[in-house]
């Protein structure tokens, strides 16, 4: 399977994705960001899998040999250490994520070059206005600026999606603010990519009678960052947490056994398809394989 050469030159960001009992999902991530990227990428895998998963992980493994795995044990201690490596940019994704068009870093790099922005988001872009999965509530768009290449927002004045303070999907951040997070929650609060972010949720946020240390860093960098065009997007067609109820559809039918049996036998989604369109959410229904 082909990837992206530019991986062996060093790279300023470093690309962090969980995943859990999904490897044909996680395959896909890889193949679709690996194409995609036009610049260098630095990819670390953060994954936890059940003895079911384990061959098939393997074979992933296999498939990606620029790729680091990293097979979870301590997960605080493990996010820790992949934030503190030598990056200026930490990129969080979870396996569920495809890229479906290509995209330069250095966009990214761009938009973080202005203090106020916390994070540049591959998974939105201008035409969102669906809160999550089809279906869902409809968001007002917030005023964007245009910066060329990506348009930036403040969060204070979008809803949902556009508010969202943090997201471990397709999201870029300073490595500095990473690591203050990590830190600053600790071991009891980050167990899981679920708690992680949800704890950095409430991080985010003021106290009923003054601002506290985690809401006076987010109020500073006040603005988001996405391209202009999709680039990424969530296929939401199955859930492996536990933490609490999931939003999935189509579970039964796409359960992580089930696609189990596509990696055996070597499907690929239809990047093109995905190319094609322009989804009304971050998070798309919609799994398409090559031939179907």
């Amino acid at each position: 399977m082909p990837e992206n050469k530019n991986t062996k030159a060093k790279s300023p960001v470093r690309v962090i994705c969980f995943s859990k009992d999904r490897p044909f999902q996680l395959k896909e991530y890889l193949r679709s960001l690996l194409s995609m990227s036009l610049d260098p990428v630095d990819l670390s895998i953060l994954y936890k899998n059940s003895d079911r998963f384990a061959q098939s992980y393997e074979r992933v493994k296999l498939m990606f040999p620029t790729v680091h795995f990293v097979r979870q044990s301590s997960f605080f201690d493990q996010v820790l250490e992949l934030v503190s490596g030598a990056y200026k940019y930490i990129q969080f994704d979870v396996d569920d994520s495809i890229y479906y068009r290509e995209f330069r870093m250095q966009d990214a790099f761009d938009a973080l070059a202005n203090p106020e922005v916390l994070n540049f988001q591959w998974g939105m872009h201008p035409a969102c206005n669906l809160q999550q999965t089809n279906g869902w509530a409809p968001m007002k768009v917030p005023q964007l600026e245009d910066h060329g290449n990506f348009v930036c927002w403040s969060r204070t004045v979008g809803t949902d999606s556009w508010n969202w303070p943090f997201k471990l999907t397709s999201s870029v951040y300073r490595n500095e603010v990473c690591l203050q997070i990590v830190q600053s929650l600790g071991k009891a609060v980050i167990t899981t990519p679920n708690t992680f972010e949800n704890g950095v949720v409430k991080f985010s946020m003021k106290g009923r009678l003054f601002s506290t240390r985690g809401s006076r860093l987010f109020a500073a960098r006040r603005l988001s960052a996405c391209p202009k065009r999709p680039v990424s997007s969530s296929i939401a067609i199955n859930v492996v947490q536990t933490d609490w109820p999931g939003t999935e559809v189509n579970g039964g039918a796409m359960g992580p056994e089930h696609l189990d049996t596509l990696l055996m036998e070597g499907r690929e989604l239809d990047l093109d398809y995905y190319r094609k369109r322009v989804f009304n959410s971050s998070h798309i229904d919609e799994f398409v394989l090559k031939g179907s």
